[in-house]
């Protein structure tokens, strides 16, 4: 699961347990990098992170430096998709780039963890343009067989999909502790 909102996150479910790492951060994918000819200094202080170039803070940031205009005062990922999905070129290039970086980071993930089903959910991923274009950049990549095949889905609780499963997480944890 790959959540695309404010940031970038992801989790990794192994036999029915989410998967921590040593550390308690596993697949702090948004850190990850990706080709981009115009990397980002992210926040961690370093460029090219996923995050800085495909979270919804980064489409807003992009679409701005491009002048999308600022509706209501500022530029936010959804005013850009909403422009994508009406058809205005900017909007729908901005989607696309950001689509391709997350295809990047995708496309990595795939062989590194060789997931049965990638599911994207969050805020950004509420534009099913979006997710076409998330889709449409994997195909455009040059995967090996086995990968080519992994579904890509849209989460079907959207935008909640982050705190619907920290509320299962949280009642396993508490019926585990009694």
């Amino acid at each position: 699961y790959i959540t695309v909102s404010t940031g970038i996150g992801a989790g990794f479910v192994v036999d029915g347990d989410i998967f921590p790492g040593a550390r308690g951060f596993g697949l702090e994918v948004g850190h990850t990098t990706v080709n981009s000819p115009h990397p980002v200094r992210c926040a961690c202080g370093r460029e090219g992170c996923l995050e800085s170039l495909a979270s919804g803070s980064a489409i807003a940031t992009r679409a701005w430096e491009l002048g999308f205009p600022a509706l209501g005062g500022e530029v936010t990922a959804r005013s850009v998709a909403a422009a994508a999905e009406s058809g205005a070129p900017l909007g729908h290039q901005v989607m696309e780039e950001a689509a391709g970086y997350l295809a990047q980071g995708i496309v990595n993930f795939l062989y590194v963890l060789d997931p049965s089903v990638v599911l994207i959910g969050g805020g950004v991923a509420q534009s099913d343009l979006f997710i076409d274009l998330v889709r449409e950049a994997i195909s455009a990549e040059k995967l090996m067989d086995p990968f080519q095949e992994v579904p890509v889905r849209q989460a079907e609780l959207g935008r909640f999909s982050v705190i619907t499963g920290a509320k299962v997480l949280a009642g396993r944890l508490l019926t585990a502790g009694s």
